[in-house]
């Protein structure tokens, strides 16, 4: 007789696994942001400029800032793009959480729709922006923050055989 094996509990993703995740995802969108934009502006040289020992052009310092500004707001808007295709694909989620053995769900355990989807990552600015969203999974005995209790999803270890 062959033995049985269980299929495996469901276990909510560690906040360690969707930090690592989302911070992977986010540094590799904005390095290739800021690699695109430098290259194609040619804004090189206020970069350079910046990390000098005391820069005294003031302009030079108010461009730096002004272009760190549109490079991460091109690149949030680029992820919360990206993760919204990504986690209503049978992946499940972006590269980041395929890394990790992570993905999105929804509450049945089922693949996200890309409604819910975008719905998760509107709320998600806004979970984010508020620093209140996230912390709100330390309470959660689910690990759910605003935005996925708002799209009624969870984000699950996968476990690799």
């Amino acid at each position: 007789m062959g033995t049985y094996d269980a299929a495996p509990a469901v276990t909510p993703a560690s906040l360690s696994a969707r930090f690592g995740a989302y911070f992977f995802d986010s540094l590799l969108i904005t390095l290739v942001v800021a690699g695109v934009y430098y290259s194609v502006v040619g804004a090189d040289q206020a970069f350079a400029q910046f990390f000098r020992p005391a820069p005294e052009d003031e302009a030079l310092r108010l461009r730096f800032y002004a272009e760190r500004s549109i490079i991460r707001n091109v690149a949030m808007a680029l992820y919360l793009g990206y993760a919204t295709v990504a986690e209503a694909s049978p992946l499940g989620g972006t590269l980041g959480k395929w890394l990790l053995s992570i993905k999105v769900v929804d509450m049945a355990g089922q693949r996200l729709d890309l409604r819910r989807s975008m719905l998760r990552n509107a709320g998600k600015l806004i979970s984010l922006l508020s620093v209140v969203g996230p912390l709100f999974a330390l309470r959660s005995p689910i690990r759910q923050t605003w935005h996925d209790r708002w799209s009624s999803t969870r984000v699950i270890h996968v476990h690799v055989p």
